[in-house]
């Protein structure tokens, strides 16, 4: 084969490998895609009309990344924290989208 045959097969391969994992709420990690908020956790509503539950996200060693799928049930959506501190903590909604991003990185706009 050719070097350049090689090469555009190679490129397809990492260009599908990385589409194959793309991040949603069973696969997803902060530490290197969110900048300022590395660690991982996942969210859910709150006892509280204004509060949301957080908890450390389940660690998935299958896919090797964090997938909320695996946590509490009342605990499905992948959020990333810039501080340990907030995790395992029950927040208003208001401390939530000032200390957390979504995993996209963007700010949190809605639950």
């Amino acid at each position: 084969m050719k070097l350049l045959n090689v090469l555009q097969m190679v490129i397809v391969f990492l260009v599908q490998g990385k589409a194959a994992y793309a991040y949603t709420p069973n696969n997803f990690g902060c530490l290197d895609q969110v900048s300022n908020h590395a660690v991982a956790g996942c969210v859910g509503l709150g006892a509280g009309e204004n509060e949301v539950n957080l908890m450390d996200a389940p660690w998935n060693l299958d896919i090797s990344a964090y997938d909320c799928t695996r946590a509490d049930l009342s605990c499905q959506r992948p959020t990333c924290c810039s501080e340990l501190i907030w995790v395992q903590s029950v927040l208003s909604v208001g401390v939530w989208k000032q200390e957390w991003r979504e995993i996209n990185g963007s700010e949190i706009q809605e639950y």
